[in-house]
């Protein structure tokens, strides 16, 4: 089963001998073609409410098969990084809060693009993983078509006395470090997916969902 973030939905994409607790509330699909896929992606965009949404396909070949079709791929690599204060590095892009990240590029290995986009993204150096915290996935609309971004997130250490500065040119208005206890407002007035990373790295905050 795949959990993947769009806008402030999810989606299940699995395989419907997957066995769900009924409780959470999560709506069924069944998908056979990519038609039917296009035509509840379109029903869940004039859909605002945050729901979950389970898309059930017979057999995982075929949901990898129409997935792989459907979406165009990309893979981009970032971090949660964390200072000799217990700080946390975070930027505000586009008027929401979030942790940097970026497209990794071809032939380069996750973890090296992971550095170098916290690197670029805000300026702190030198940076050292820790280790992986997990992997995300959402979709956003380019072009006219639909993008299924994938993102690793590793946990990284990094020195206060770095100096930060914000890439403008990717819509980064702010770095800052912040404590645990601040990175609530952090939640409220962030991208969904991020709470995945948080919780990976054992911080638990309180959805607003």
């Amino acid at each position: 089963m795949k959990k993947v973030y769009y806008g402030n939905k999810i989606i299940l994409f699995t395989i419907e001998s997957h066995k769900f607790d009924k409780k959470h509330g999560i709506s069924f699909v069944s998908i056979k073609n990519i038609t039917q896929l296009k035509e509840q992606i379109k029903l869940l965009t004039k859909n605002e409410n945050p729901n979950t949404t389970a898309f059930l396909f017979k057999r995982k070949k075929t949901l990898k098969k129409i997935i792989k079709k459907f979406f165009v791929h990309i893979e981009a690599a970032g971090g949660l990084v964390k200072n000799e204060k217990n700080q946390y590095l975070i930027i505000e892009r586009s008027g929401k809060w979030d942790l940097a990240k970026g497209k990794i590029e071809k032939n380069e290995k996750p973890k090296k693009a992971a550095i170098r986009e916290v690197n670029e993204e805000t300026m702190i150096s030198p940076l050292k993983i820790e280790k992986k915290l997990c992997n995300t996935y959402h979709i956003y609309e380019h072009n006219e078509r639909l993008v299924l971004k994938k993102t690793f997130w590793y946990a990284m250490k990094a020195n206060s006395s770095s100096k930060l500065k914000p890439q403008l040119e990717e819509d980064i208005t702010q770095v800052i470090w912040m404590s645990g206890n601040e990175l609530q407002k952090v939640y409220d007035n962030t991208y969904r997916s991020l709470l995945e990373v948080f919780n990976a790295a054992k911080l638990k905050l309180i959805s607003k969902y």
